[in-house]
């Protein structure tokens, strides 16, 4: 296994950091096909390299909820002033990651189209774990890039005609 020649000061960090895993995924998957935890952990890895660019909307809006909760709480109802300061500061920072959650869509390119291929390569394992895996890092990506799959149709189809004893 001769990996990809990689320094942390980079300037495309997450694309050296996929080329590595792919050839590390393709190493486990020429010498050591059955360890299921090694393609499991590259799965999920790849699948942060694909979707995970800060925080997903899930996260914000709970931190939200939160936010409410707490301005419900330390409200005061006496004075003039409604909210303190730091309520403020707390409701900038949300704004400012709810911005960062609505602008995160990112051009599907060929690094992604090679991660999307490595996941079909492994969503079709042999292994069930595997597969589930693989199975839901693909529908993430599916998720984060709006009509990806379409990319994958032709790949896909190739892999059913290749298999001649699939109903």
């Amino acid at each position: 296994f001769n990996p990809p020649e990689m320094t942390l000061d980079e300037e495309y960090t997450r694309e050296s950091l996929a080329r590595l895993f792919h050839s590390l995924l393709q190493h486990v998957l020429a010498k050591r096909e059955d360890d299921t935890k090694s393609m499991i952990h590259i799965a999920s890895i790849m699948q942060i390299l694909l979707v995970d660019f800060g925080m997903s909307k899930m996260e914000h809006d709970l931190g939200w909820k939160s936010f409410d909760a707490v301005k419900k709480l330390l409200a005061d109802k006496l004075s003039e002033k409604k909210f303190t300061r730091q309520l403020y500061i707390e409701r900038v920072r949300l704004q400012h990651e709810r911005r960062v959650v609505a602008h995160k869509h990112h051009q599907f390119n060929q690094l992604h189209l090679l991660l999307v291929k490595d996941l079909l390569q492994l969503s079709t394992s042999r292994y069930t774990e595997v597969r589930v895996k693989c199975q839901q890092s693909l529908g993430a990506a599916f998720e984060a890039f709006q009509h990806s799959s379409r990319v994958l149709l032709p790949h896909l189809l190739e892999k059913l005609k290749s298999a001649d004893h699939i109903s």
